[in-house]
Order: C-alpha cells, then structure tokens, then sequence
C-alpha cells in the first residue's frame, strides 16, 4: 500500500467518502457525500491510502485559522480493513508531514468517548486528552456520544 496526497476533487477520492460515508454516519453525526465534501475542502492537505488504484483510508490537516500556529487531524479507514493498522499508518503519516512543518507547534484531534480502540491509537501516537464534551451528539436512536478531545505537541 502507498500513501500519496491527494485532492476532494480526485474521482478516486470521491469514489473511496462514497464507500466511508455510510461508515461515517453510522458512527458519527450522519452527512452526505456533498457535506463531506465541503467539510475536506477546508484542509490543508489529504494524504490517501492506496491499495492498488483503490483508495481505502484517508487523513487530513486543516490550519487553524485563530491560531495558525496549530493544525487539526483527521483520518477514516473504511470499515471493512479496520483492524489491520491502517488507521496509524495514514494518521501516523499526517503527523509526520505536521511534525516537518516548522511552523506547526500543536495538533489537534478528537474521539468518540467510546472509542476505545481510536483512544489507543491517539494515545500510542502522542496524544493527551485535554478534555470531554459530554452528550454532544445524540444518535437517531437516541444514544449520547461524547467527544473526548485530544492534543499533541508536534516534534
């Protein structure tokens, strides 16, 4: 598998939030494909995930347009793979490129609260929870999620 940056508008990419967006939304606070979208044109970069022509995972680093001096990270796997480590790789390689930039001093994150195994992986890649928003999003069936909030010094 290679890692490569990309764009929102690479057909590949849309292709890779169309197959993640059902798995966003079941997790997550459900949005479409559009919505998806317009939230990555934000970012300052996408690093893709390839297995072969097919991407499978993502990350991203947006400034912070407050305090340039921070950027936030994201990243999704598509379901079917999770569990085979591809979540540290593509956020692992976010890091680094943030890690590379001189004039980024922290990194920002965040995780469901019941997201044990993405609170391993956050913690394993330099993280410290700073705080939790309690009940911050209530899923259709009415189960409360809070968002544990995380941050990094960048190396």
């Amino acid at each position: 598998m290679k890692i490569r940056s990309t764009t929102v508008d690479n057909p590949e990419f849309l292709a890779h939030l169309e197959r993640a967006s059902e798995d966003i939304a079941s997790g997550s606070i459900p949005r479409s494909l559009e919505q998806l979208q317009q939230i990555l044109y934000n970012s300052e970069i996408i690093f893709a995930l390839y297995d072969g022509y097919r991407i499978v995972a993502h990350s991203e680093l947006t400034r912070n347009p407050i305090s340039p001096y921070r950027v936030s990270v994201s990243a999704c796997v598509e379901r079917r793979l999770w569990g085979r480590r591809l979540g540290p790789a593509i956020l692992g390689h976010a890091l680094s490129h943030a890690d590379n930039d001189p004039t980024v001093e922290y990194v920002d994150g965040w995780a469901w609260g019941d997201n044990e195994r993405a609170l391993r992986m956050d913690y394993g890649l330099g993280f410290e929870i700073v705080g939790t928003i309690k009940d911050i999003y209530r899923t259709p069936e009415g189960r409360s999620r809070d968002q544990v909030t995380l941050v990094r010094k960048a190396r």
